[in-house]
């Protein structure tokens, strides 16, 4: 006779992505307390939407999914050295842009640390590695500025 197998969510999975639902809500909630000013939400409404969107499709792929085998556990024993350690790397990459900015500025230093990224990716287009980076971080300054009432460190906005 055979058992029959229940198949279950990942119920460790779930709690995780209901908490951060909570947390947004929570935040949110205090925001909104704070003022309800169209000022005050601009940045934070539009992204705690979008939090409770991504939590919606994450735990929509959580419910669909149980019972499925899981991946595996990571790189294989012999592979390069930046596959192994890419978060490592990341992480480093992060650090000196934060530690950047007062040097190269908001503007020049998110240009740099994105085109770092795209080429720890991979991404090998001369076009994609300059003109993306340089245009994302134009676009970003240019709204913190017209958003941050204080002035932020640049290199050529």
């Amino acid at each position: 006779m055979q058992q029959q197998r229940t198949e279950r969510p990942d119920w460790g999975h779930a709690l995780l992505v209901l908490f951060f639902a909570g947390l947004t809500a929570f935040y949110l909630h205090d925001a909104w307390q704070a003022s309800g000013r169209v000022r005050n939400l601009i940045l934070i409404l539009p992204a705690s939407i979008l939090s409770f969107i991504l939590c919606a499709v994450v735990m929509v792929g959580i419910i669909r999914h149980r019972g499925s085998e899981p991946d595996a556990a990571g790189p294989e024993p012999g592979a390069p050295f930046l596959e192994r350690y890419k978060p490592a790397v990341t992480m480093a990459v992060f650090g000196l842009y934060v530690f950047s900015l007062p040097t190269l500025g908001f503007d020049g230093g998110t240009a740099v640390f994105m085109a770092a990224m795209l080429a720890l990716d991979g991404v090998r287009n001369p076009l994609m590695l300059i003109g993306l980076p340089v245009a994302f971080a134009g676009a970003v300054t240019l709204m913190f500025e017209w958003l941050l009432p204080y002035p932020m460190p640049l290199l050529i906005l």
